[in-house]
């Protein structure tokens, strides 16, 4: 917009010195002859010639006019470019960008990172808060655990949720929860149920930044796409776990054990994998599928099942064993 400005004003300037030379040009000294002045007497009867003819006087006139109305409109165009027009264009941010402290948006207590840091515990008049799943919790009853010295000291004054459902507590201490394994979902509700449904730790607001929107943002306070990306895996996931659940009551676990001198056994009793029932079974490898990597364990079979495209003989292993020793 500076150089469109500049090179209008540059039209400007070179129109007014057009217009300056030009009436130069016209009224040069060289181009006044006598039949431009008329003769004046005066007191002592000389007659000199002094008086410009009426008609180059008009023209000077009006060219002069001319210059002046050019210098005006050119001032007042400058001025315009310095006022303001229209309304203000509010700059917006995203993710966080520029929001300090805390803000309260339509009831919604919405915290930035840097200020939940202030409240570990190392300053004794502040409470103790920390977030998951970025809700803010004050611990602060629990102070002795998440305070300085406590067990659980790391998870104060952030929000530390992927540490929560991989259990690495040096490496893990932020809420990104990008490439998480899928297995890793079915523990986000378990860990919410410590904060939310306890009666010595409440709520006091949301964290700006993963899992909640910030000021700046088009809804603050409301949950970001990736929360909700979150929330559908946790719902995939306990359906998984409860389908997985049905299948270990199907079929359930062998007992098994292990010594130096004898190696592996593994073997099948109607009370073995925890699983009450009036059959016991054939030792079984059963196919397994996690996180896209597949694996077996041991299950035991019922006899009308050992077809299934997911069971498997032990090497070595009569078809009708209970029990079956493991090859090292």
């Amino acid at each position: 917009m500076e150089d469109s400005v500049r090179r209008r004003v540059g039209e400007r300037e070179a129109q007014t010195e057009s217009a300056t030379s030009q009436t130069s040009t016209d009224f040069s000294d060289e181009d006044l002859s006598d039949s431009d002045f008329t003769p004046v007497s005066e007191g002592d009867g000389k007659v000199r010639s002094g008086i410009l003819n009426p008609l180059k006087v008009v023209l000077i006139l009006t060219t002069a006019l001319a210059v002046f109305l050019l210098f005006r409109d050119q001032s007042s165009f400058l001025r315009t470019l310095d006022e303001p027009t229209g309304s203000p264009v509010k700059s917006s941010k995203s993710s966080g960008e520029g929001q300090t402290g805390k803000t309260v948006v339509n009831g919604i207590t919405i915290w930035a990172k840097e200020e939940l840091a202030k409240f570990t515990g190392v300053d004794e008049k502040l409470p103790v808060l920390l977030a998951y799943m970025g809700k803010v919790y004050d611990v602060s009853k629990g102070r002795r655990h998440y305070g300085p010295g406590g067990s659980y000291q790391f998870f104060s004054g952030k929000d530390a949720t992927r540490s929560f459902l991989t259990g690495d507590f040096k490496n893990d201490l932020t809420d990104n929860l990008d490439g998480i394994a899928e297995s890793s979902y079915g523990d986000i509700e378990n860990w919410d149920n410590t904060y939310s449904k306890s009666a010595d730790y409440k709520q006091v607001g949301v964290l700006c930044g993963y899992f909640y929107q910030c000021v700046g943002d088009k809804n603050p306070g409301q949950p970001t796409e990736k929360l909700l990306h979150v929330e559908r895996m946790a719902a995939k996931s306990k359906v998984d776990a409860a389908k997985e659940n049905e299948i270990f009551v199907e079929f359930p676990q062998c007992n098994s054990e292990w010594s130096q001198e004898k190696g592996g056994r593994v073997w099948c009793s109607d009370k073995s994998g925890g699983i009450d029932r009036n059959w016991s079974g054939l030792p079984r490898l059963f196919l397994t599928q996690k996180d896209g990597k597949k694996s077996t364990r041991c299950a035991c079979v019922h006899p009308d099942k050992v077809k299934d495209p997911r069971v498997e003989l032990y090497p070595s292993c009569p078809p009708d064993a209970d029990s079956c020793k493991l090859q090292q």
